[in-house]
């Protein structure tokens, strides 16, 4: 139905005169997993994932996209919004928005990134003892698409530093005592209180002069604050930092994001008294990224995920006041055609609760 309505959307604006373009993806991966606890308390080892997107362009400061995907959390419609692009300085876009919180969120789709895998702190569920009485995924799970508004803007100064700028209201993260991902991503998509929540990002892009070495250098700084409960009482204040450089052929890029998010005091549960009423997750990733000639892309990537507080009523029972993932990864991607590609990763993780694992991917794709 959702196809059948983004078709139909294609072709009546075809019929009346707008611009209309549609792109997609498709992918499948094989995951494996060592050690037996791992493989136990994480998702099923194949995992697709496929998309379709339209964009229209109504006409020239006002276009309307939309997004239709299918992976571990089902099929919904991604992203549908529309565009309103009067100029340089000031844009809006109003609807079912992905929110831009630090770099890799342009580069979430399996076509984008050169890993099967995403960074942990962006990581939606591939990753070991990830539900909610562990560590309930990463810090802002990409894609995060919500419902509200973004206003966007670009300052250049010269012909080769450009200043991106963002804000926006969304609904939020929604849950009772930390984050319930998935009545986030399920329909209809509504906040769960009275007050939306804030954010902004800022990206600094430094542009090299045509036949240098240096390609270009970005800076970036994302945040966002809102209340998550229904009764909008539970706070959480989330920050990011990242950093790219390409030299070359040569890319190098490290982000870290940190979330404050308090809890409720008075539930049931808790292994001992609760001194402080919030836990703190944050964490980092860096990697390297080269080509060997013209069909091979390799990437080397170190994560760390740490999550500081009590932990949950419900929780594991190997879950600590202070508990930590660090994760090794060596890449690669080859380019089989135009448009078709292999993945291939290897990654060792290690935790301070549970026993370490080795992990393998392989995986198939394709965009048109």
């Amino acid at each position: 139905m959702v196809l059948l309505f983004l078709v139909l959307l294609a072709s009546t604006t075809a019929l009346a005169g707008a611009t209309s373009t549609v792109s997609g993806s498709a992918y499948i991966d094989y995951w494996y997993l060592s050690s037996d606890r791992a493989r136990a308390l994480s998702l099923n080892p194949i995992t697709p994932e496929a998309a379709i997107k339209i964009e229209v362009d109504v006409h020239e400061k006002v276009s309307f996209s939309a997004r239709m995907c299918f992976g571990c959390h089902g099929l919904e419609i991604d992203r549908a919004h529309i565009d309103f692009t009067p100029g340089q300085y000031f844009n809006l876009q109003v609807g079912r928005v992905g929110v831009p919180f630090g770099e890799f969120s342009v580069r979430y789709d399996p076509t984008s990134h050169r890993t099967v895998s995403k960074p942990l702190i962006y990581e939606m569920g591939r990753m070991p003892y990830y539900g909610r009485n562990a560590f309930n995924l990463g810090v802002v799970p990409q894609p995060y698409v919500d419902t509200g508004a973004v206003v966007y803007g670009q300052l250049w100064f010269g012909e080769q530093v450009q200043l991106w700028y963002g804000a926006y209201a969304v609904a939020g993260y929604k849950g009772s005592n930390d984050v319930d991902w998935v009545s986030m991503r399920t329909p209809y998509y509504l906040d769960n209180n009275r007050f939306p929540s804030g954010g902004g990002r800022a990206v600094l892009t430094i542009s090299g002069s045509p036949g240098s070495v240096f390609r270009d250098l970005t800076l970036g700084f994302s945040g966002m604050h809102g209340t998550y409960d229904p009764e909008s009482q539970k706070k959480y204040s989330v920050f990011g930092a990242d950093f790219s450089l390409r030299l070359g052929p040569v890319t190098f890029r490290t982000e870290a994001a940190w979330m404050r998010m308090n809890l409720d005091p008075f539930a049931k549960g808790y292994r001992y008294d609760l001194v402080d009423p919030w836990f703190e997750k944050g964490g980092f990733f860096a990697e390297l990224e080269h080509p060997i000639g013209s069909h091979l892309i390799m990437l080397y990537r170190f994560d760390l995920l740490r999550r500081v507080g009590t932990p949950l009523p419900g929780a594991l029972a190997e879950m600590s006041f202070d508990s930590r993932i660090l994760r090794y990864t060596g890449a690669a991607q080859v380019l089989l055609g135009e448009s078709v590609f292999l993945k291939a990763s290897y990654e060792y993780w290690w935790f301070t609760d549970f026993e370490p694992t080795h992990a393998a991917h392989l995986g198939l794709g394709g965009m048109f």
